[in-house]
């Protein structure tokens, strides 16, 4: 993850190229960005929780199924808004 990202900067500021971008496809990319992007949601959910005087309990599952968000803060709305999938592909 952190070379798919170390590449992507490069290629931003100027010092990568191209071939080193092409490099990485899109089905390789796509598992590390997933990750981040369920890990920004964790992240905002609890820090919302937090800001509202509820603990931090949001979490991701990764599996064969994709990614779920497991929110327990919503567990009074039905299953549905508890585990939310956010990735429908294989981590």
């Amino acid at each position: 993850m952190a070379e798919g990202y170390q590449t992507a900067a490069a290629f931003q500021a100027g010092n990568g190229s191209e071939n080193q971008l092409a490099s990485e496809t899109a089905e390789e990319a796509r598992i590390p960005f997933a990750i981040a992007d369920a890990a920004a949601k964790v992240r905002d959910l609890n820090f919302k929780y937090l800001a509202e005087g509820k603990g931090a309990t949001v979490t991701a599952r990764f599996g064969p199924d994709g990614i779920t968000i497991v929110d327990p803060n919503r567990a009074g709305e039905g299953a549905a808004k508890v585990f939310q999938q956010i990735y429908d592909r294989a981590i």
